[in-house]
């Protein structure tokens, strides 16, 4: 009877510990802000923002983890994300980030990582 107590005990908490990551893992604060601006300065509304969570992905252009629009203000938002670093393609008409902006770097935990962008 304690064998079963035990290891239904250990089975729980198992259990508990592994859903107690996946919450602190969906709720991470982590958050990426990024400001798109064009060569003269002006914020730029309405860019594509596609993130990649590995070069491989980014220089095929294969797997986005995610895409969206710049608003009024040029930014584009996200969080949820790991400690690590992304990639960034960011484009609006024939205008595009340059290689040197598209790696992050590793984010900062629960913190709004802010990038400034130019598209040329």
């Amino acid at each position: 009877m304690k064998k079963h107590s035990v290891s239904t005990f250990v089975i729980l908490l198992c259990a508990l510990l592994l859903s107690s990551n996946h919450a602190k893992a969906q709720n991470s604060k982590t958050k990426l802000l990024i400001t798109v601006l064009d060569v003269s300065g002006k914020l730029v509304e309405g860019a594509t923002v596609s993130i990649y969570s590995s070069e491989e992905d980014y220089q095929s252009r294969t797997n986005k983890l995610i895409e969206g629009k710049t608003d009024k203000k040029g930014r584009f938002q996200y969080k949820g994300l790991d400690t690590k670093p992304y990639f960034l393609d960011i484009k609006k008409d024939n205008l595009k980030n340059s290689e040197q902006s598209a790696n992050t770097g590793v984010l900062s935990e629960e913190r709004f990582n802010k990038f400034l962008i130019t598209i040329k």
